[in-house]
């Protein structure tokens, strides 16, 4: 309702928001970390919104493999869509990245990869990773010179080639444009 539409196409569960005051249902979510009963609230509850006809389908995101399990483990239907972290400093190189994506490629979930530029406008990284944004990797910017392409391009195309969907965003005009 607060969107102004009768339904959404996708409702993410997001973990981070999931003790947050306001969550449904709070009683059971109370704690941080959430436990084990909070997901399976949470999750159970987009599913009475599937029934309900308010979202067409259900996902999560930033959840950990054991927690997918978990849902498996009770029978409950899977998310629609897991979206994680993805992009060259948390790629498929990741044991992590790689489990969450064999994992639902087995049972047809869509791994979906959000900050494939490494959240470039606000977030820096730590230097022992890397140089300070993706976009300034030396490797990057000499491929798209090369190609006649941005860094943000080359990194939206090897999205595309490996298959996993994202979403670009940006809090400049300029880059929005460019994605």
């Amino acid at each position: 309702a607060w969107l102004g539409l009768d339904y959404a196409d996708l409702y993410l569960a997001h973990e981070g928001d999931l003790a947050n005051e306001g969550m449904y249902p709070l009683k059971v979510c109370a704690e941080i970390p959430t436990t084990k009963a909070c997901r399976a609230a949470v999750w159970q509850s987009c599913l009475d919104w599937m029934a309900a006809k308010k979202t067409r389908a259900c996902g999560v995101a930033n959840w950990e493999l054991a927690w997918l399990r978990e849902l498996e483990d009770e029978n409950m239907t899977l998310p629609a869509v897991l979206q994680t972290k993805f992009h060259l400093h948390s790629s498929l190189e990741s044991p992590r990245n790689a489990a969450l994506k064999a994992f639902c490629d087995a049972r047809g979930i869509l791994f979906s990869g959000y900050s494939p530029l490494g959240r470039a406008d606000w977030t820096r990284f730590d230097a022992a990773v890397g140089t300070p944004t993706l976009l300034e990797e030396p490797a990057l910017r000499d491929m798209a010179e090369r190609l006649g392409r941005t860094p943000a391009q080359i990194l939206l195309r090897w999205h595309v080639k490996l298959g996993v969907p994202t979403q670009p965003r940006s809090m400049r005009a300029a880059h929005r444009k460019e994605n």
